[in-house]
């Protein structure tokens, strides 16, 4: 049994289940030997301010993902013990703005190699917002059919061919997502990342 104190708002362990990750309230990411059940270090995510707890953590690989209530995103190595990137959802304005004791939390996905981000927004449009990693690059944005609200948690398949985003109440949409492919270059194989498409089908 591991105490994380009452302001942890979540956690995620590493693969090995040796260590986790804890967000907490006033803005901090702390990781947690699970061999003796202690705090072992505050983690440095600078970009995030004090004001604003973390909503949501995952850990992939040697790279944990933070994200804070106003919607600041952002990644750490685990090995260098060093920052990597950050950025900040377009939705951003609005949860900065919002009480945290009103806005409802957005979890966030990832692929297993830890390449492709998603993120829903909190407000009532359902987008699904789509990230390169490594560029912190938004290559889409996913929209529902006939059916809105707040996205509260998304999650994204290794391929990246399949996102899934839950909404209230009981709703769940299943992008089916088309990378075009650029035929001048690689012999048509390029990817295009700015021409994603999406192909929305409720499950």
């Amino acid at each position: 049994e591991v105490s994380v104190g009452d302001d942890a708002t979540c956690v995620s362990c590493d693969e090995t289940g040796s260590f986790a990750i804890t967000g907490h309230r006033d803005g901090s990411v702390k990781r947690w030997s699970l061999d003796n059940a202690k705090a072992t270090k505050k983690l440095g995510f600078t970009s995030f301010p004090p004001t604003r707890g973390v909503e949501c953590v995952k850990i992939v690989g040697d790279v944990a993902f933070a994200k804070t209530t106003d919607a600041r995103v952002a990644t750490f190595d685990l090995k260098k013990d060093a920052s990597i990137k950050s950025w900040q959802l377009p939705f951003s304005s609005y949860r900065a703005k919002a009480k945290e004791a009103n806005a409802l939390p957005c979890r966030f996905g990832v692929t297993s190699d830890g390449k492709f981000f998603a993120c829903g927004d909190n407000l009532d449009t359902g987008i699904v917002y789509v990230y390169d990693v490594q560029s912190a690059e938004l290559i889409s944005q996913l929209k529902p059919l006939r059916v809105t609200g707040v996205v509260h948690a998304v999650a994204v398949a290794d391929h990246c061919r399949h996102v899934f985003s839950s909404y209230g109440p009981g709703v769940v949409w299943r992008y089916e997502i088309i990378p075009r492919v650029d035929d001048d270059k690689d012999g048509g194989a390029a990817i295009n990342r700015q021409g994603f498409e999406a192909v929305v089908k409720p499950n």
